[in-house]
């Protein structure tokens, strides 16, 4: 999907990733006798409804695709984190 900035309006950075992160549920289950992982699209839906979709068929549908931008901003604000708890203890 294209994601070229020229196409973007109103760009902000996204705040509490860790805690948004922290609302959302990764479970392991089997679908068509298959193991899988994911989420669970009506959960998803209470915390980030923009990354789910109503099929045609009224199934739910995830757009995990759209999951990694708030996991890459989790894994920096942890990384945040962490380097104000070394100077802490670092003095």
């Amino acid at each position: 999907s294209s994601s070229d900035e020229r196409l973007k309006s109103n760009i902000a950075t996204l705040t509490n990733a860790v805690q948004t992160v922290e609302n959302l549920r990764g479970v392991s289950y089997l679908r068509n006798d298959k193991p899988e992982i994911g989420v669970i699209a009506q959960e998803l839906r209470l915390v980030l409804p923009e990354l789910v979709a109503e099929r045609q068929d009224g199934y739910l549908a995830v757009k995990y695709d759209r999951i990694v931008a708030l996991l890459i901003q989790s894994v920096k604000e942890l990384k945040e984190e962490i380097n104000e708890l070394k100077k802490k203890h670092n003095g």
